[in-house]
């Protein structure tokens, strides 16, 4: 049977990012929230480097901003996880996705928003 995590946990984890506006709107979303998270399987910190960094790189040129990109690509480099749970988490006035350690502690290394520009 996978982990289970409440929004409420979940939203204290994302607090300890900071204050940034996305990160601010997408506490207050779970902080609203009656949902329940299932860990269910991680996906591998390497490929999510990977995929983010050259997001990141691609990002101006394609016009959409990803906020709290550039510090997930740090966060992800810096992480000892091997593994990154990923949420998405979707309300009228958020869309974003949350991630993750796969380490007992459950930190959470990131949160970002996309928009276009």
């Amino acid at each position: 049977m996978n982990a289970l995590l409440s929004a409420v946990e979940l939203s204290q984890r994302v607090r300890q990012l900071g204050l940034a506006d996305h990160i601010r709107k997408c506490v207050a979303y779970l902080q609203q929230s009656t949902e329940t998270f299932d860990l269910g399987e991680p996906g591998s910190r390497l490929e999510l480097l990977q995929i983010y960094r050259r997001r990141e790189r691609l990002a101006p040129r394609l016009g959409v901003f990803v906020a709290g990109g550039a510090a997930l690509v740090d966060a992800l480099q810096n992480s000892n996880a091997e593994t990154i749970h990923v949420f998405h988490i979707k309300g009228p006035d958020v869309s974003a996705y949350i991630f993750l350690e796969n380490l007992p502690e459950k930190n959470c290394i990131g949160c970002i928003e996309r928009s276009d520009r």
